[in-house]
């Protein structure tokens, strides 16, 4: 809903790619020929869910401030992604660290919908 997967397919893809329309690919068994449950994007409905379920601009600025771990070599998907949520009011700040350093990084960090949240210390504000 607040992200453009159409646009990551374009950009980011270089349109090499087919979105997801439901969880089960369809060459395997129980894949529905047709269904569609992907939900529209839509930022404007994305903002008020996160409203709705407690994500709320906390400083008065406008934003919402969410850190995600990611590596170097994601940039233009880190790019696209940052576009997506600042159009729902997210702010995203991306801390690059190196695969090999990982396991230290991720035991630190809590997880929210598949994305690794950094928590503030000094050294990420």
């Amino acid at each position: 809903m607040g992200y453009d997967v159409a646009e990551e397919i374009r950009v980011v893809r270089n349109g090499q790619g087919v979105p997801a329309t439901q969880p089960i690919p369809p060459d395997a068994q129980g894949h529905v020929p047709g269904l569609d449950i992907r939900p529209p994007y839509d930022p404007a409905a994305a903002r008020a869910l996160l409203d709705k379920f407690g994500y709320r601009d906390r400083h008065g600025d406008g934003w919402r401030v969410l850190h995600i771990g990611t590596t170097p070599e994601d940039r233009e998907r880190d790019d696209l992604f940052r576009k997506n949520l600042r159009a729902i009011g997210v702010r995203v700040e991306f801390v690059n660290r190196r695969w090999v350093d990982s396991p230290r990084w991720r035991s630190k960090a809590s997880y929210r919908s598949g994305c690794s949240v950094i928590p503030r210390t000094p050294a990420t504000r």
